[in-house]
């Protein structure tokens, strides 16, 4: 699966345009300033949902490794001119 990342010049790129709004007359100081707040807040989030799927998905690899039974075996009774082999399931 593809990784999400926000880096820092999405932030910077979507400042500048909304500055160059700005400036040509586009938007107000004002609704510019909303802009800019909004367009932050949607990154933020982004950032945490992309954090948050990371996390459980770490989550859900251990919970698996720890379900996972293993299993040891080995010759016991090496004294012995016949081999046996032991397997055991360790949960």
């Amino acid at each position: 699966m593809r990784k999400l990342r926000f880096p820092t010049y999405w932030w910077l790129g979507g400042m500048i345009a909304i500055v160059i709004a700005v400036y040509f007359g586009v938007l107000t100081l004002y609704e510019g300033l909303q802009v800019l707040i909004m367009y932050t807040l949607v990154l933020v989030t982004a950032q945490y949902a992309t954090s948050t799927h990371r996390m459980a998905e770490e989550m859900k690899k251990t919970r698996e490794m720890q379900t996972i039974p293993t299993i040891v075996a080995y010759f016991d009774n090496p004294q012995s001119t016949l081999l046996e082999l032991v397997i055991k399931r360790e949960c």
